[in-house]
């Protein structure tokens, strides 16, 4: 492996916040929904047009997009996923870890945006686990694992597509 440069991102703080904590899950000023779980390309213009010029006046970063990777876990994981979606001539590797591809922003409709686009230049490892966030909706046997909020299942989808576009 080459000499790596990692970069890590504190999602969600507006400027005259404090610094996240564990205890801020809950809270509602924080723009981490709009920057990790949206799907355009606006987080990906804020890596690719902002941060990697600014990083790149200190640091001999390669432009290659072979050279590069992007990852994240949770919220993290779909921005990391989103980026290479749309900047395939960017990154092309993505490290998905627990990955948020559910419907927290509409984020569970990755796997059909990936079964119906022409196969893209990007390599994904997923993670995630048995026990991921199922959120159990309903009480005994009418408890259901809601498809478009089980973490577990969403991933299983993702790697499903990926699998099918190749």
């Amino acid at each position: 492996m080459p000499v790596t440069s990692a970069v890590f991102i504190n999602p969600g703080r507006k400027p005259e916040q404090p610094e996240a904590s564990s205890a801020d899950w809950g809270d509602r000023s924080s723009n981490r929904p709009q920057e990790y779980n949206a799907l355009d390309d606006k987080y990906a213009r804020v890596i690719i047009d902002e941060l990697l010029p600014e990083l790149a006046k200190k640091f001999n970063l390669s432009s290659q997009p072979e050279d590069r990777a992007i990852g994240g876990a949770s919220s993290g994981a779909i921005a990391a996923f989103t980026v290479a979606w749309h900047r395939p001539d960017q990154f092309c590797k993505v490290l998905s870890t627990i990955g948020s591809d559910t419907n927290l922003r509409g984020d569970h409709v990755c796997p059909d945006s990936i079964r119906a686009t022409d196969k893209k230049p990007i390599r994904i490892f997923l993670h995630d686990g048995v026990n991921d966030n199922r959120e159990l909706r309903g009480e005994g046997a009418n408890a259901t694992y809601p498809a478009d909020r089980d973490w577990r299942a969403q991933n299983l989808k993702m790697a499903a597509a990926l699998t099918a576009r190749g």
